[in-house]
């Protein structure tokens, strides 16, 4: 399914990343990509980041897909060369299956990137090059830490971690000056000892409107997201075992508990 700037893949099974990505992202730029809902692997999502060092992938993908194997050409450049088949109807005179240098893909356009429940076990690092993102959902995976390269994302206004494995938050994400809405429902926030599990540098995200720590482990709020008192519209702390602020506090909910910080 697609739209004009939009490609919908979800519920679809993918292990890897589909040829019809690598058509389409050919074609016309991609600002939204929805693969949600499929089994793909965190190694399988960093072609992604359209890197020339990871861009490999994304070259066997759509020689397997138009099942031909390259051959060696008569250049000297070896059976694997940045090559691809090109539609007969195309090229001059009709010549049928002739190769022409490979193109890449067009995903560094990306605003809006769905992987929610898929296999992911990490968010690799090469997903960080995508810094046009403004939503990136994430959700119901089984992702256990937030890289500090998070904060390469400057453009981010939506980050969706619920329901994976996080235990706790990196300070970097203090570092999003657009960050709108920040989900973490159900991970494993305060399960980690030793570490401070929210860090103070949430009080920097100065635009946060919704922030969803809600069934987690948690027993402390950082003072620092006091700071937020007149910019957060919806905090949601349900399922949780408050010690600061107690649980009389945080019950009355969002006002009260952030006039108490």
């Amino acid at each position: 399914d697609t739209t004009n700037s939009g490609l919908i893949l979800s519920r679809r099974g993918f292990k890897e990343l589909p040829l019809e990505l690598w058509k389409a992202a050919g074609r016309r730029p991609i600002r939204i990509l929805d693969l949600s809902y499929n089994q793909l692997t965190t190694d399988e999502i960093i072609p992604l980041s359209d890197d020339d060092e990871n861009h490999k992938k994304a070259q066997e993908l759509a020689r397997q897909a138009h099942d031909m194997t390259p051959p060696s050409m008569s250049s000297g450049k070896q059976a694997g060369s940045n090559i691809k088949m090109y539609d007969s109807s195309k090229l001059v005179g009709g010549l049928s299956n002739a190769f022409v240098p490979w193109s890449k893909p067009k995903l560094r356009t990306l605003e809006v990137l769905f992987l929610s429940s898929n296999r992911l076990d990490s968010i690799p690092d090469e997903l960080f090059l995508l810094t046009g993102l403004t939503h990136l959902w994430l959700g119901t995976n089984q992702i256990a830490e937030v890289p500090t390269l998070i904060s390469q994302l400057d453009q981010l206004q939506v980050l969706s971690l619920s329901d994976n494995l996080i235990t706790k938050l990196s300070p970097e994400i203090g570092a999003l000056p657009n960050l709108q809405q920040l989900l973490v429902r159900n991970n494993k926030l305060g399960l980690a000892e030793g570490v401070l599990h929210l860090p103070e540098h949430l009080g920097l995200l100065t635009t946060l409107k919704v922030l969803d720590l809600a069934q987690n482990l948690l027993s402390t709020l950082p003072i620092e997201l006091g700071r937020l008192y007149t910019t957060l519209e919806r905090l949601n702390m349900e399922g949780n075992s408050w010690r600061f602020p107690t649980s009389g506090i945080t019950d009355q909910g969002r006002q009260e508990t952030l006039r108490y910080l």
